[in-house]
């Protein structure tokens, strides 16, 4: 590449840096508006079932109420995680496209890599790097798509739980039983979910530069 081509390379990669930088911000706002509706939903939600247990003594109404409140806060959080999701696959694509263009200024004047405090390398490890993350298992968890899966599993399990009760009266042991392992189908399931949305991001844009203890 001729220094002239180096010129105009080097002018591209910085606007394009820049229009990735700005799409990541706006996947970042709307992750966030979304996860703050979906939390003010749940908490109105709760607050609405419990004013209708008190006015009718916690019967017929009580239940048939909850119900429909608990699986309209599903669905809502079923949105919420899978749009989440989606801009984080997103956000995460665009990473790497900045750690892509980070190393190609390395390439064109080594000396300056030392000043970087971000990744150069443009896989997992390279945005992970960026983000102070080193080897946590349990990290999908911690997400904001793995916050949404655990309120999401918290309310398919209380679903189950007050549907067993209206239509089995078997107990509260079987009741508290089949909302447990509800929640637990519906979070793994989820994670199930968000495990593969990740390992398409290597299909979907595989490494250029990995980082070299992985190359």
């Amino acid at each position: 590449m001729t220094e002239k081509e180096q010129s105009l390379a080097l002018q591209i990669l910085t606007t394009e840096h820049f229009t990735l930088q700005t799409a990541r911000s706006a996947f970042v706002s709307e992750s966030t508006g979304r996860i703050n509706l979906f939390l003010v939903a749940v908490s109105s939600g709760v607050v609405a079932i419990a004013f209708v247990g008190q006015t009718s003594r916690f019967g017929e109404p009580f239940f048939a109420f909850s119900l429909v409140v608990l699986a309209t806060l599903a669905f809502i959080g079923l949105a919420t995680y899978v749009r989440v999701q989606q801009t984080a696959v997103a956000e995460a694509m665009y990473e790497r496209g900045m750690n892509r263009i980070r190393h190609f200024f390395v390439e064109t004047v080594p000396d300056i890599q030392r000043y970087f405090v971000l990744s150069v390398h443009d896989d997992l490890a390279g945005t992970s790097q960026n983000e102070a993350i080193r080897g946590m298992r349990m990290q999908p968890l911690f997400t904001a798509s793995g916050m949404i899966n655990v309120v999401n599993a918290v309310l398919v399990g209380a679903f189950m739980s007050l549907l067993v009760a209206v239509t089995v009266k078997a107990g509260l042991l079987l009741d508290v039983g089949c909302g447990i392992a509800a929640a637990l189908v519906t979070l793994v399931l989820q994670l199930r979910h968000q495990t593969l949305q990740w390992k398409q991001i290597e299909q979907i844009a595989s490494a250029e530069f990995p980082t070299p203890s992985q190359a």
